[in-house]
């Protein structure tokens, strides 16, 4: 039997694997006018400011904005669901385990285990009839992997945008600040930002 401490302990924030290959969220050009860029040695600058904006808001909102692979480690499996909190969740690419004996298996999507994906956060639990196996006792034994964000930089949340291009024109004008959040900007990016967290996120 699993207790309530034992539980808890399978609330893991999941680690990026592979990270997007896509576009910027935001489209450098989207910024050119808003922060009067004119030397264009500075659209470089400007992409690494949309690129660490980028990544600020999925930190601060446990989202994915566009198609990244990520995993939830485990040392064991829970009583029932795993949750997967980054969202949105497009696919579960495999639940990989140690057995008892240490040897590694590959659990079979709708034989062994189905997914809940339509929900924040998505969540994976035993199929029909079935239960999770019993692992190896060992630290990180279980391995969910999934692909979350969107496909396209269009498909993006607009409030997403906003909040990235508070950053960087805040940072392009405030050098010394980056990696920050102004005081001037603090309230409008945290407004931002809360409306695009999901319920149970902390």
């Amino acid at each position: 039997m699993y207790d309530s401490c034992t539980l808890a302990r399978q609330i893991r924030q999941p680690v990026l694997v592979t990270a997007s290959t896509l576009v910027p969220c935001v489209d450098p050009s989207d910024l050119v006018m808003q922060c009067r860029i004119d030397a264009p040695d500075e659209m470089q600058l400007m992409q690494e400011y949309i690129t660490a904006a980028g990544q600020m808001v999925e930190i601060d909102a446990e989202i994915a904005l566009l198609t990244s692979t990520w995993a939830v480690y485990l040392d064991r499996f829970p009583a029932w669901e795993i949750e997967l909190r980054k969202v949105p969740v497009a696919s579960i690419t495999s639940i990989v385990y140690l057995d008892q004996n240490g040897t590694s298996q590959t659990l079979i999507a709708n034989t062994d285990y189905v997914s809940d994906l339509k929900h924040s956060p998505s969540r994976v639990m035993p199929a029909y009839g079935k239960y999770w196996p019993i692992t190896y006792w060992q630290e990180n034994s279980v391995t969910v992997t999934f692909v979350a964000g969107l496909a396209a930089q269009n498909l993006v949340n607009p409030i997403a945008k906003q909040a990235i291009r508070l950053l960087v024109a805040h940072w392009f004008y405030n050098r010394g600040a980056v990696g920050t959040v102004g005081q001037e900007i603090e309230f409008a990016y945290t407004a931002l930002v809360s409306r695009l967290k999901w319920a149970g996120s902390v």
